[in-house]
């Protein structure tokens, strides 16, 4: 039994995110507030208004319908992505739009950003 729960634990949770009850959380910072390093974020289709910051975690955070389908816009100057204490992971099958802003923000940190498209970022400035 013990070794079924260490197994278990290794491996970390799969969390749900996306716009009905059926999933974990309604948005993805939730998700990452509620996640712990290994876990990993499945993101249904949508339009996601937020800026994402990964708080020292490292996760795979994954669209499941891909670029077409699925949006990270934060609000107007926030940097959509952000990896500042050394964090890892994955981010894989967003379109990313922030708006006079960057697209990422990556500081100490070694992500992997896989399948993403990015539109219309800000060319200057740090974002926030």
């Amino acid at each position: 039994m013990l070794i079924l729960i260490w197994i278990s634990s290794a491996f970390g949770a799969t969390w749900t995110v996306g716009p009905t009850s059926a999933e974990d959380y309604s948005t993805i910072q939730a998700a990452i507030d509620g996640a712990s390093s290994g876990d990993s974020i499945q993101v249904a289709a949508g339009t996601y208004t937020e800026s994402l910051d990964l708080l020292g975690l490292d996760l795979n955070i994954s669209a499941t319908s891909g670029i077409s389908s699925t949006l990270i816009a934060p609000p107007s100057g926030k940097t959509a992505v952000q990896w500042i204490l050394s964090e890892g992971g994955v981010l894989d099958g967003f379109t990313i739009e922030p708006t006079k802003a960057r697209a990422f923000k990556i500081k100490g940190g070694n992500p992997t950003i896989q399948n993403c498209l990015v539109r219309n970022a800000g060319s200057s400035g740090s974002g926030s």
